[in-house]
């Protein structure tokens, strides 16, 4: 044995083996040379290195040793760990014998890398009540106890050990923190029992049922633990059966939308998108894509009109009756005539999803008939992979077609006929063009319209009059019948379907070509604006020289009325052209889409990866803190700030309404933060930028947050909150306060009020309160705004906005969150004593909004004007003109009947008082009066936007204006003063000069100019 220490200069027997093992192995093997009992072990591992021990002093037993290998990488050990073993024993086994049990050893390793390349695929089953498991259709005991999943709160609870060891994983308990450590791969899961927070690679998540132990089991939610994991969970509600799949997953460009309202007449689940309805004026058909979950297939069937299949991603299986059954795969096309009974699935293993043509609108129905059974099932996929081959997954979902040699195109375009235009369908062809990097179509309209569906890559579209779009696969376009547009490639590969509206009816009308001008003015696809995030890397677009970003990802909430964490990071690239989704509201028409999950920002900037430090320009939108987006008016685009200032702009979506400040905070710690949720969304948006936006060219210690009306009281209550310190440096609030919405907010009692009010209004009692994760948006909604008036009422709480007893959903003075109010007796919130603040308000505000006679300039005559004034403020209007004329000596006289006073004015003029007698950071003021100056009228001025958005006035004066208040903007974002060239000399506001700059067709500085005006129409208002 020394010898072949001496000759082990490495120590590898030794670093590979415990002391303790080689013992035990050195036993085993005398116990071969004497033939005696052979020594166990209770550890996996150690048993498997005792078997190989034995295999090598007995020799010719090298064909079992790959099934030994696999085993003992299964229990933990390494390739080294069973390759020391032939080295320790060979002065029992001599030289030859342990060559050839280290090149056994060594083949069947690799072998098995070989096929570690290749996934395995397991399946795991358990049955609620049933002690028996099913691992790749082999049965064996949960565990040697009985134990049985069980359903709890309408969750299925496993014993999650006999899953996790069953599919290669490993678990670990610590009796004295209760905790429970799942790891498979590179995934580590942490649950600890009665807790709903579990931890995911370190991201705490939020469970919808806690763990629990039953009968001295573990019992774990699955289908967090399995999809974490990256597997599949499907339910049987007959047979109470759970099946944990490791099947393919697809990643189709295509949202696979929501539940299949035809489900009933499916087995297993499934999912509809409709990514077009059918258009009665271009006869275009409805596209709507199916995606199947693994083993989930249709009813028989068949369809009056006859369907067309477009495969897009995964492998399914296709049977028709009387014809043998096919795979399915992305590419592919399938015609199903009319009347012809079949069926479609996913196969055992993997996702699937088509897109089913609805041919022939108005002829027939779909015919639903029998279930496909299970054997039925599994005979169809068993022929279809016997007649097929699944095919490696292409680059792009279908194959090119040929080289398209036609008018109207540049560049290199393929063009791949799916669907011809035949009766038998009714409907339109249906083409697949290609086109490289670069090829794009002339100008052209189509006579009855074109519908566009992206299938792989990025493009250009635009229509005549409006911007480039960039669109990437998913995106649908409709191009209207005779609207000019072009569109093409952009710095990659691109491929779409494209269906021309109205046979016969569809001739396209060719024009001009692209100028490279036009062509150029975008630059999308490829490796352009690629930025990494801490989550992942991020692609916007350039236009016109400015870096592009919209809809990223800033935190994700898993449950309503809890605070939002960082987002999950994320494989490859997220491409950010399109705007993301807004808070659910109320009112409006053609609102974008709405999701609960709206947590995302837009940014705008000049250079990104270049360490510029730019400051950073935030902006918060209106609407109170109940409705109104980032993206909901073009005024709001952040380009051409962006570009005028060499600052980044960026824009966020956050919580609103009831989603944002319903206070649950008496029902639970898991709720503390209901009450301002919204606004803690807000922060989180702001730490995103602290930690990312230096990636995009900011500075994340330049930040100034801006925003009007309910933006303004946004900024407001951040400059309260001293849970955003740190997170900007400067404020800016434009129209944002009124007496109860941004001087103060509501207290702690009303929203507790609030909330016991809805929730009696939706029969919910306290002792449910988790009920309310599932009531729809629409009943919370209705049950909540209805609380909003009941409990205003029953407090005498009036409100001015709207005129009656009314609470607002707005953020609640918690204690915490938010310790008072912006301004309270004792002065301007401390947490914003050292922020520079720019605030103001607009002349006319509300008083023009909603009365469509209002014009602040019209022209009266001397009695009509009278008469006005007299109907507005009575026996004052003569000494209100008066001291209007005086302070506003630019405005016409008719402007007077339009002042602004208690609503807003005076409420901005409070916090400005307040703020300045703290001796702090500077405050800045100013009025905005430029024409009929109503609630948001200056947000094009400050974002230099009036070329995007219809202003009033003089174009000229208009944009002189726009350029100095947008100066101003920008001076204050960089320095906290907005002064600078071409802008009149603005002082910091103070009681005792009351100074404020006018913006209007002259822009000036004026001094104590509207406290007579303001004590005539408030005489008792103090601030």
């Amino acid at each position: 044995m020394s010898h072949f220490k001496t000759d082990d200069t490495d120590n590898y027997v030794n670093n590979n083996l415990d002391s303790q093992t080689q013992e035990i192995l050195i036993n085993a093997v005398n116990a071969v040379i004497d033939n005696t009992d052979i020594p166990k072990s209770d550890d996996k591992a150690t048993q498997v290195l005792i078997d190989i021990a034995v295999m090598s002093a007995q020799g010719g037993r090298e064909s079992e040793i790959p099934s030994k290998v696999s085993e003992g990488l299964d229990a933990g050990l390494t390739k080294d760990n069973m390759l020391a073993v032939p080295l320790l024993l060979a002065p029992y086994n001599g030289f030859l014998r342990t060559l050839n049990m280290r090149a056994s050893l060594s083949s069947a390793l690799e072998d098995n890398d070989t096929q570690s390349g290749q996934e395995i695929k397991t399946t795991v089953t358990m049955t609620i009540g049933n002690p028996i498991m099913t691992v790749n259709g082999k049965e064996q005991n949960i565990d040697d106890d009985n134990t049985v999943p069980v359903i709890k709160d309408e969750r299925t609870l496993l014993p999650i050990r006999a899953f996790v060891e069953g599919i290669g994983g490993q678990v670990q308990w610590d009796e004295n923190t209760r905790a429970s450590t799942l790891t498979y791969n590179d995934t580590e899961i942490k649950l600890t029992i009665d807790s709903n927070t579990a931890y995911l690679n370190g991201a705490e998540k939020t469970l919808d049922v806690a763990p629990t132990i039953i009968n001295d089991r573990t019992m774990l939610p699955i289908r967090f633990i399995a999809e974490s994991f990256g597997y599949t969970v499907m339910w049987n509600q007959d047979s109470q059966t759970v099946s944990i799949i490791n099947a393919d997953n697809i990643e189709n460009v295509f949202a696979k939308g929501d539940i299949n309202p035809a489900s009933p007449k499916f087995t297993g689940t499934s999912y509809m998108n409709w990514l077009t309805q059918y258009n009665e004026e271009t006869k275009i058909p409805a596209f709507g894509q199916v995606t199947f979950e693994p083993c989930t297939r249709t009813d028989w069937h068949y369809h009056d009109g006859g369907q067309i299949l477009l495969v897009t991603e995964g492998v399914g299986v296709f049977e028709m009756e009387g014809e043998p059954a096919r795979l399915m795969q992305a590419g592919d096309v399938i015609l199903i005539p009319p009347g012809k009974k079949h069926f479609h699935s996913a196969i055992n293993d993997s996702w699937f999803a088509h897109i089913a043509i609805g041919v022939n609108p108005g002829v027939g129905t779909t015919n639903w008939l029998d279930k496909v059974t299970d054997d039925e099932y599994n005979a169809a996929v068993e022929e279809a992979r016997a007649n097929g081959t699944i095919r490696e997954k292409s680059d792009i979902m279908f194959p090119k077609g040929d080289l398209l040699n036609e008018k109207g195109y540049s560049g290199a375009v393929y063009k791949n006929k799916l669907v011809e235009n035949e009766t038998t369908f009714n409907c339109p062809e249906v083409d697949n063009y290609t086109m490289e990097k670069g090829a794009r179509t002339d100008w052209h309209s189509h006579e009855s319209g074109q519908l566009i569906i992206v299938t792989n890559g990025t493009g250009l579209y635009q229509e005549e009059g409006s911007d480039v779009r960039v669109v990437k696969a998913g995106d649908v376009i409709e191009a209207k019948p005779g609207v000019k547009h072009w569109h093409g490639a952009a710095n990659e590969q691109f491929a779409y379907i494209a269906v021309n509206g109205n046979p016969g009816h569809d001739k396209i009308t060719w024009d001009k070509a692209v100028t490279d001008e036009e062509y150029n003015s975008v630059q999308a696809g490829g490796n352009t604006a690629v930025v990494k995030t801490d989550s992942g890397n991020v692609q916007g677009y350039v236009k016109d020289g400015t870096y592009t970003y919209h809809g990223i990802p800033y935190a994700n909430a898993d449950e309503r009325f809890v605070l939002a964490h960082k987002t999950d990071s994320w494989d490859g690239t997220k491409t950010a052209y399109s705007y993301g989704q807004i808070a659910p509201q109320s009112g409006g028409n053609n609102l974008p889409t709405m999701s609960e999950d709206c947590q995302n920002l837009n940014v705008w900037t000049q250079g990104v990866n270049d360490r510029k430090k730019r400051p950073v320009m935030v902006w918060l939108h209106g609407g109170g803190f109940s409705t109104g987006s980032s993206i909901e008016s073009p005024a709001y685009d952040g380009e051409n700030l962006s570009k005028k200032g060499d600052v980044v702009v960026v824009s966020i979506n956050h919580r609103l309404n009831s989603l944002g400040h319903l206070d649950l905070s008496a029902y639970g710690d898991k709720y503390k933060y209901s009450t301002n949720v919204g606004m803690t969304d807000i922060i989180a948006a702001l730490e995103w930028i602290k930690d990312n936006i230096d990636q995009f060219g900011g500075d994340p210690d330049n930040v100034t947050v801006f925003g009007e009306s309910g933006g303004g009281a946004k900024v407001l209550a951040l400059m309260t909150s001293p849970y955003a310190k740190g997170l900007f440096n400067k404020g800016i609030v434009e129209s944002g306060a009124t007496e109860n919405m941004g001087a103060k907010f509501t207290d702690l009692k009303a929203s507790q009020r609030v909330t016991e009010i809805t929730l009696d209004n939706l029969g919910i009692t306290p002792d449910r309160i988790e009920e309310l994760q599932n009531v729809s948006y629409e009943d919370l909604t209705a049950a909540s705004d209805k609380a909003l008036v009941q409990a205003a009422e029953e407090m005498g709480i009036y409100e001015e906005f709207v005129n009656g007893y009314s609470l607002l959903w707005e953020p609640v003075i918690d204690g915490d969150f938010l310790p008072t109010s912006p301004v309270t007796e004792d002065g301007f919130s401390e947490a914003g004593k050292d922020i520079p603040l720019l605030i103001g308000s607009n002349l006319n505000e509300w008083t023009v909004m909603g009365n469509p006679m209002a014009n602040s300039n019209e022209e009266l005559s001397t009695e009509e004007l009278n008469k006005r004034l007299t109907d507005t403020y009575g026996d004052k209007a003569q000494e209100v003109l008066a001291a209007f004329k005086k302070a506003y000596p630019n405005e016409s006289d008719t402007s007077a009947l339009y002042v602004d006073n208690t609503l807003i004015r005076l409420p901005i003029l409070k916090l400005t008082a307040h703020k300045a007698d703290q001796n702090g950071a500077p405050v800045y003021s100013y009025v905005f009066s430029w024409g009929t100056s109503y609630h948001t009228a200056e947000i094009p001025f400050v974002f230099n936007n009036i070329d995007k958005v219809s202003v009033s006035g003089d174009r000229d004066e208009a944009e002189k204006l726009s350029d100095i208040m947008s100066s101003a903007w920008i001076n204050f974002a960089k320095t906290g003063n907005p002064n600078g060239d071409g802008i009149p000399d603005w002082e910091p506001y103070t009681r005792s000069n009351s100074a404020v700059m006018i913006f209007d067709n002259e822009t000036y500085l004026v001094h104590n100019h509207e406290q007579e005006l303001m004590s005539l129409l408030a005489p008792n208002y103090k601030y």
